[in-house]
């Protein structure tokens, strides 16, 4: 009777589709069943497609392109793939439908992120201030260790940072926001 049990819930498990989106974001690795180093084909074969929302992003000056994977389900910016040489390098997430397992999210508060990542340094991205921004330039929280940054913008309602996008990289790697920055903007340090 075991066996019988065993065998037909291998079955089960080999005939069922694995699930497209686990909702996880593996700090330093990837985000659901996609890897840092993987191509941006896999990717694709696991994220639904979305023609006439979803973009290709050409290569630019620094050898960075990729693809804009839109959230149309939540109505969320989603999810920024960026390559060099073919393969990923580099996840921005700008959709609450993705965490990390300490439970930090897009819309979390800077002091959330500093507790639970106290290793991190303190950056900000001079001339990047839009009203997109709360007119202010974005500030980042880098955790290289672990392969994690926060974009930080400033909410007008409440003048407070909160989390923007949740940016995944290779641990110990150096870290530029969307993997390059660009003329007059200026990537610094602030503690």
């Amino acid at each position: 009777m075991k066996t019988l049990l065993f065998t037909f819930l291998i079955g089960l498990v080999l005939s069922t589709p694995s699930r497209l989106n686990d909702g996880a974001i593996y700090p330093g690795h990837g985000i659901s069943g996609v890897s840092l180093g993987d191509s941006l084909e896999v990717f694709k074969e696991k994220f639904t497609s979305h023609p006439g929302a979803d973009e290709d992003i050409p290569i630019d000056s620094c050898g960075i392109g990729g693809f804009h994977w839109v959230d149309v389900e939540r109505g969320a910016t989603g999810i920024y793939v960026y390559t060099r040489e073919q393969k990923i390098v580099l996840f921005s997430v700008m959709t609450p439908s993705f965490s990390l397992n300490k439970g930090v999210n897009i819309g979390a508060s800077e002091g959330q992120v500093k507790h639970q990542y106290p290793e991190g340094k303190h950056y900000v991205l001079l001339h990047s201030s839009s009203p997109m921004t709360g007119n202010a330039d974005l500030e980042y929280w880098v955790v290289r260790d672990t392969g994690l940054a926060f974009e930080l913008y400033r909410n007008r309602k409440s003048g407070r940072r909160l989390v923007s996008a949740i940016e995944v990289y290779a641990r110990g790697a150096d870290y530029y926001p969307d993997g390059c920055v660009y003329a007059p903007q200026v990537w610094k340090q602030i503690n």
